[in-house]
Parts: C-alpha cells; sequence; structure tokens
C-alpha cells in the first residue's frame, strides 16, 4: 500500500473497522450475535434519534453519529446480520 493511501486510510478512520472485524465480537456480529454481551434494548417509547436510525438502517442506507460536529462513526447494514 502506498503512503498516500495508507495515510488517506488511516485519516478516515478505517483502521478501526478492520480492527473491529477482527476481533472475537467481529466476527460473532456475523456467525453468533448473541454471544455479543454489550447490548441496547429498543422499545417503541424510544426517542426520534433512535427510530430515524432504525428507519435509515431498514433502507439499507448508512447514518452518521456525530457528537460536537465530530463523527465518531458511521453505521450501515454491513454492520449487522440484519434488520427485523
Amino acid at each position: 500500500m502506498s503512503t498516500e493511501r495508507k495515510d488517506n486510510f488511516l485519516s478516515h478512520s478505517a483502521n478501526l473497522r478492520f480492527y473491529a472485524l477482527c476481533s472475537v465480537d467481529g466476527l460473532n456480529s456475523y456467525i453468533a450475535p448473541e454471544k455479543i454481551k454489550e447490548q441496547i434494548e429498543i422499545s417503541s417509547d424510544d426517542d426520534e434519534d433512535i427510530s430515524r436510525l432504525i428507519n435509515v438502517l431498514e433502507k439499507n442506507e448508512f447514518i452518521r453519529l456525530v457528537k460536537e460536529g465530530q463523527t465518531l462513526f458511521t453505521i450501515g447494514t454491513d454492520n449487522s446480520l440484519s434488520i427485523p
């Protein structure tokens, strides 16, 4: 990989996605999601931001999670096994 490509890869935090996928939880996200201990239970009375997130994922689109103008991470349906 060229230095320019490596710098671009790192500047967009693609290495974090790579490391996440190469973890035990990354593997479990595809073969046994129930083994991932961290989870958020979603109910019908959750706020509109969670509803927006779910709606975007159900359309097979991507969404950025932002804090103070900085992108924390991007979520898409490639991050999960399926949306029921």
